[in-house]
């Protein structure tokens, strides 16, 4: 019981998976591909 007890504690105060970190883990194998990033110049601020 107390190791299930420090496993529901470690899992409930660990940081959760970041989706990139998701996404690498199960496309790894895969071998990846090229994607192309447009570069987009930045929005101005809205005035309100």
């Amino acid at each position: 019981m107390e190791e299930e007890a420090r496993r529901i504690i470690t899992q409930a105060v660990s940081a959760p998976a970041r989706l990139g970190d998701l996404f690498v883990e199960r496309f790894r194998d895969a071998g990846g591909v090229e994607i192309e990033v447009k570069n987009h110049p930045a929005h101005e601020p809205v005035d309100l």
